[in-house]
């Protein structure tokens, strides 16, 4: 409803309104001279026009209904005049007009934007947002009034983030909400505080994540507690580490040093990038679980990120019991979807599937909101994306050592059929050392053995001008990158003398591959080679890209084979870096066109950061989990973004990356045959 109420005098006064006669045909609608000298006198003491609906109510359904249908501000609508409606003179300027409702439920008037209840933000705000953000605030704001919680679900790149905030303005504005606590992984900690502070300025914004000990953090929690009107910014760990102190105040095992009093739930819980907790056997789960709000709103781009089970899990803390009991969720939706989505399923277990598909989106449908169709929106101009997937085959002294290592002792042990429970173990050494072939097999030496990295010249005063000291730091005791707090760490990486110790004729030719000249290195690898010369063929074009993978051993390779030997400067951030350095190495790149490559490995990079300088994506290694992957390209691809967008994921054919590409896509059918049906996907 988006047509003028009328002016801002309108009521002073009942002169001038023409009445329509009382007599009515049968099945018409009509508003009686009596109902409409009472209109008056309660505009004209000063009732906002949410009023107008409460006196229809006095009426019949069948008035209300008919008079909602066309719309509230076509009482007062002269362009067009009907023989049941009140005419009045045509306002002739905005400046005059008091208010008006838009096609999202908001209550305009000149100064803010409003929903029923008291929520209201200034309308030069709201006027900010897109309009699938309007859309996602009232959303929020309507499960906050009914005590429920549910699941932001949009896809990366969406703003989530500012929907949130947002909604907490408009609730302090309206003196609705006093208490807030904002969950998010450390990396996304100076996001956090940024947007906060800018929506939401007259809060007291405390930040958690500053505190080195559990005591200091609950000693400022309960001061910022006492405070009211506080946003507690926390890292999702700190639930898991702290002996409970973020929900103490609201559990009954509190802390002596909570008064009774203070033991009161929060008015909202925000946690972000909830996917992290979908395994409810995990002490993150399973306190979330506990903690008390009126509203927890869980933010994430991929609510299912392997299974059915992730969305009964997230739904458990946003709406508990709405699923019911895990099992009954598990044999009476998980494994209906699973088994109609295969291949070679049955027209029956198909038929069930869809059956199950439609029940499930009929119970979470009020509670999970995902919005896909405005992507265009939220980008410059006519942006598209595209996904290019690179197969490539082994080199040669790859594919011969591929090949030599699936004839071992340990392979066979793998696909035995042996039941003393040490299968899986052996089944995934198998596979890791068979990812980290199709990378480098290099990788596979011990880090006293990686000769290569002397050879490079690593230190600190011998490091090119075109990239930062800081990035090209390796840390060679380890090949997998394990220091990040937010355990976001690398893959694992098997080495060869971690198995049996069995001396099979693959580890002699891993040894005698050479490690003292770079091009002979850049050889033994196919990713390699195809990555150069993608590279320089970006850099030409004047693109700039952003690497992402899953080891950092790949991208200390990727650094000093090829960006070093191009003098393509570059940043990196790893779960090494430092958080304060993660946000200052951002805004470099986003605000300096000196850098050619953004190098990220995957887990710590994957996630709410916005790097949209870039306009081309490389996923040098699959990943297990195809959210990881999707979440990359994100980065590039969503809002500010001005460019098209190209992402390639490089692929090992013929080998078990082909095998994990396979499952991403089995997996992402899984998801969307629940998230992204027509009736769903608002």
């Amino acid at each position: 409803m988006s047509e003028v109420t009328g002016k801002g005098n309108l009521f002073d006064s009942m002169e001038g309104l023409e009445i329509i006669d009382d007599a009515k045909s049968e099945g018409e609608v009509g508003i009686s001279s009596q109902e409409a000298a009472s209109v008056g006198r309660r505009l004209k003491k000063g009732l906002r026009r949410d009023s107008t609906e409460e006196w229809l109510g006095r009426g019949s359904e069948s008035r209300r209904e008919s008079i909602h249908s066309r719309g509230v501000a076509t009482l007062f609508n002269r362009e067009k005049p009907d023989s049941d409606l009140i005419r009045t003179p045509q306002v002739e300027n905005e400046e005059n007009v008091a208010e008006e409702i838009d096609q999202y439920g908001y209550t305009i008037d000149k100064k803010y934007a409003r929903l029923p209840g008291g929520w209201k933000v200034e309308r030069k705000k709201y006027e900010e947002l897109y309009d699938y953000q309007k859309e996602g605030v009232k959303w929020l704001y309507e499960l906050f009034q009914r005590g429920k919680g549910g699941i932001l679900a949009d896809i990366m790149g969406m703003g989530k983030t500012i929907q949130v905030c947002v909604l907490l303005r408009g609730l302090l504005k309206g003196r609705l909400a006093s208490r807030v606590l904002i969950l998010c992984e450390k990396s996304l900690r100076d996001t956090w505080e940024k947007e906060t502070s800018q929506w939401c300025g007259n809060w007291h914004i405390i930040s958690l994540c500053g505190y080195n000990s559990a005591s200091q953090r609950e000693k400022k929690l309960k001061q910022s507690w006492l405070a009211r009107n506080c946003i507690i910014i926390a890292n999702q760990t700190f639930i898991r580490n702290d002996n409970l102190p973020l929900y103490s105040a609201c559990d009954e095992n509190a802390s002596p040093m909570w008064e009774e009093s203070d033991r009161v739930p929060w008015d909202i819980i925000v946690y972000d990038e909830a996917q992290r907790m979908r395994n409810p056997r995990t002490a993150l789960f399973q306190h979330a679980t506990i903690m008390r709000a009126k509203s927890k709103l869980l933010l994430t781009g991929t609510p299912i990120q392997n299974t059915p089970c992730d969305l009964w899990a997230l739904m458990e803390i946003a709406v508990p019991g709405l699923l019911g009991d895990f099992a009954v969720f598990k044999n009476k939706f998980a494994e209906v979807i699973k088994r109609g989505n295969r291949r070679e399923a049955t027209e029956l277990q198909e038929k069930n599937k869809d059956l199950a598909v439609e029940e499930l989106n009929a119970v979470i449908y009020d509670y999970v909101l995902r919005r896909e169709k405005y992507v265009d929106e939220i980008t410059e101009g006519d942006v598209s994306k595209l996904e290019v997937i690179v197969w490539i085959g082994l080199s040669e002294e790859q594919l011969d050592i591929y090949k030599e290592y699936l004839n071992t002792r340990q392979v066979r042990r793998a696909c035995s059929n042996n039941r003393d429970g040490s299968k899986g173990m052996h089944v995934l050494r198998c596979i890791s050392t068979l990812r980290t072939l199709c990378n480098h097999p290099l990788f596979l030496l011990p880090p006293a053995e990686q000769k290569w990295r002397t050879a490079f010249g690593i230190s600190l005063d011998a490091l090119p001008q075109n990239v930062e000291k800081d990035d090209l730091q390796l840390s060679i005791a380890k090949n997998e990158d394990n220091n990040d707090e937010d355990d976001d760490d690398d893959e694992d990486v098997t080495w060869i003398d971690n198995d049996d110790g069995a001396m099979d004729n693959y580890k002699h030719m891993i040894r005698a591959l050479p490690q003292d000249d770079g091009r002979k290195i850049e050889a033994l690898s196919s990713k390699l080679q195809v990555l150069h010369c993608l590279l320089r063929r970006l850099k030409e074009n004047g693109h700039r890209v952003l690497l992402f993978c899953p080891w950092t051993s790949m991208l200390d390779l990727v650094q000093y084979t090829i960006l070093r030997t191009d003098g393509m400067s570059c940043l990196r951030i790893d779960g090494s870096t430092p958080s304060s350095d993660r946000q200052r190495k951002i805004r470099k790149f986003q605000n300096s066109k000196k850098y050619f490559a953004f190098v990220l490995s995957t887990r710590c990079g994957h996630v709410g950061l916005t790097l949209t300088a870039a306009d081309r994506v490389v996923l040098i290694s699959p990943s297990w989990n195809p959210s990881d992957d999707d979440q990359a390209v994100a980065r590039a691809y969503r809002i500010g973004q001005r460019r098209d967008v190209i992402a390639y994921r490089l692929v090992c054919s013929g080998t078990i990356e082909e095998r994990i590409f396979q499952r991403e896509v089995t997996k992402i059918g899984d998801s969307k045959v629940i998230l992204e049906d027509k009736d769903q996907a608002k």
